[in-house]
């Protein structure tokens, strides 16, 4: 159900549902305005909190609050051997979709019916990153009134222009620096037009419905004689654009330097905290909604978020970079996010959501360097939960409360060496390799806490 933006009660929380596709990653994070809550006991412990089902109170008409952003972050396959294949994660992606249209009211003004994407972000380009959302995107294209297939879940403004953003770490191959690896870039299935002012904007090829291969098999000659689908939005890719980036508003923290190095320290964890809260309070986000930037003074307490690209391409924010060494040229320029809340009057701040794509745990183990001491609520495994991955290291300084391992099908995912380090977080709450869930989990409905 659509909802008048200006009913808003400006109570933010953020749901992230994984999804269990077949293979690889999939999850779906959604900003929302007043979730379901409950208030934390006077001395209640973070584990006690997030077991007993924080999110249970003030559930009103059966929703779950009204969704002001909503982002894609990769898209699984369907694990089916050598190829690439996307049916099966996208009939997951898609009823997950249908869920949260049942679950939540969306925000949008009149003329935007349904759950919109404000963003894709493809951590990298490995297949069961990124091959179930094509076949959604392309199994639910609709003809316009210009004409032009468009897509359900891109978010378009009055004038039909797109806004979703696709963020990447790289948009076309290219070589590691200071390596001879290669990281790949975009699916010939994608398609792109730069502009004269260097605004890149994406869209997709229109494979025919029952063609001679799979929708994802064909070369990029083939493609390359395809018709394309409208524009879906614009595409944001290497560090210099990513580090330093919140993902729900887009706004970025920029130095006269990039953003990381030995001599970077400003732009760990607490400079950036103290850098977004003046950047926010001079600007309060709207978060697309002109309505929603109000003075919050006769508003409950609320804390902003931010959805922290920490690090891609190798490099960590205010972290010296580190050489490759293991990881595969794709795994190595992974995206990295933080979720981190930011403190407003009297209310302390935190961090509650540490995902790392497919990083090797050498650029994961600049995260906890970047985070100078904080834990994290909720850590989704490293590579799905690879060996190479999800250090003890990083376990022992984050201390979660809740962990999940995004794991299908293939190559043995979680390894031991993780069980083994999960050993001594056996009072957390753990979820199981996500593949063997009926449906999309959630992993949590994050709040600002205490609560009063």
């Amino acid at each position: 159900m659509n909802v008048d933006p200006l009913s808003l009660n400006h109570i933010l929380g953020v749901d992230t549902l994984q999804i269990p596709v077949p293979g690889g990653d999939c999850a779906i994070i959604l900003l929302v305005d007043k979730p379901p809550m409950r208030k934390r006991k006077d001395g209640e412990p973070n584990v006690s909190y997030h077991k007993s089902g924080h999110q249970t109170e003030n559930i009103e008409d059966g929703k779950r609050g009204t969704v002001l952003r909503a982002i894609l972050v990769d898209g699984g396959h369907d694990a089916r051997g050598p190829g690439y294949h996307g049916r099966e994660a996208s009939t997951k992606i898609w009823n997950t979709l249908q869920g949260i249209e049942s679950n939540y009211n969306i925000a949008n003004y009149p003329g935007h019916e349904g759950l919109k994407f404000d963003a894709w972000i493809v951590t990298h380009w490995d297949r069961d990153h990124y091959c179930g959302a094509l076949q959604l995107f392309w199994s639910t294209l609709r003809e316009n009134e210009a004409g032009v297939l468009d897509s359900p879940f891109v978010r378009y403004d009055g004038n039909g222009n797109a806004l979703t953003t696709l963020y990447c770490p790289t948009w076309t191959r290219y070589q590691v620096p200071g390596s001879t690896k290669f990281a790949r870039g975009h699916h010939p299935f994608l398609d792109s037009e730069t502009d004269v002012d260097g605004v890149t904007r994406w869209r997709i090829r229109l494979p025919p419905p029952n063609g001679p291969k799979g929708l994802l098999s064909y070369t990029d000659t083939e493609y390359g004689n395809m018709p394309f689908s409208g524009f879906f939005g614009t595409v944001v890719e290497k560090s210099p654009q990513l580090l330093g980036l919140d993902f729900f508003t887009g706004f970025r923290l920029q130095g006269d330097t990039p953003l990381y190095g030995e001599d970077q320290a400003g732009y760990r964890i607490h400079g950036v905290r103290d850098a977004f809260s003046r950047a926010y309070a001079s600007s309060p986000p709207t978060y697309g909604l002109p309505t929603y930037g109000l003075d919050l003074d006769d508003k409950w307490d609320a804390k902003y978020p931010v959805l922290l690209c920490v690090g891609a391409e190798g490099n960590v924010m205010g972290c010296a970079r580190k050489n490759i060494t293991h990881a595969t040229g794709d795994n190595y320029v992974s995206i990295m996010m933080l979720l981190i809340w930011l403190p407003r009057k009297t209310n302390a701040w935190h961090v509650s959501l540490f995902a790392g794509g497919d990083a090797h745990m050498e650029t994961e183990n600049q995260v906890v360097d970047f985070l100078e001491g904080r834990t994290v609520e909720v850590i989704k495994a490293g590579h799905h939960g690879a060996r190479t991955s999800t250090s003890a290291r990083l376990l022992k300084r984050l201390q979660p409360n809740k962990f999940i391992v995004s794991a299908g099908h293939e190559h043995g995912h979680p390894s031991k060496c993780l069980s083994v380090f999960l050993g001594p977080l056996n009072n957390r709450l753990l979820i199981a390799p996500s593949f063997r869930l009926a449906s999309a989990v959630l992993l949590d409905s994050i709040l600002p806490f205490p609560l009063p």
